[in-house]
């Protein structure tokens, strides 16, 4: 190991499992409440875990915090957090959290976009037919085929 993976390595030993764990989500690009709710932690409790695992790791922002514990779990440096990351042998970096991460109220609000979207699609349908429908009846009125 080189002397500055060595000191990296020391630095994130000092973690604890709960400032990792919120670490790892921030990764994700989760907020402190959304973290909260997937812990079952208060919103300040993760933000403390957070701004502790910054100072311990002598960084200014808990994304460069996330970063340093995705590097030490993949084993190579990652770049950016604007893409979904598929690292070898590492774990990939999740933009859209799953259905099962989500709270009660974030899947309600789930469930009533998609009914939102079923119904605009039905309607949608629904308009092209009638249009339809209208253009068979005046062909028919002019006196086209029947």
């Amino acid at each position: 190991m080189l002397p500055g993976a060595e000191a990296r390595h020391a630095k994130l030993s000092l973690l604890t499992p709960q400032e990792r764990e919120c670490l790892r989500l921030v990764a994700q690009q989760r907020s402190s409440k959304e973290i909260a709710q997937a812990l079952g932690i208060s919103k300040a409790s993760v933000d403390t875990y957070c701004n502790r695992a910054r100072a311990k790791l002598g960084v200014t922002s808990r994304r460069e915090a996330a970063q340093l514990v995705l590097e030490a779990s993949a084993g190579a440096p990652v770049t950016g957090f604007a893409t979904p990351l598929a690292i070898s042998g590492g774990p990939a970096v999740v933009l859209v959290p799953s259905v099962a991460s989500l709270g009660p109220v974030a899947r309600l609000a789930l469930i009533l976009a998609g009914a939102a979207a079923l119904a605009l699609a039905f309607g949608m349908l629904l308009s092209g037919l009638q249009g339809l429908n209208d253009v068979i009846e005046s062909v028919r009125g002019q006196g086209g085929p029947r």
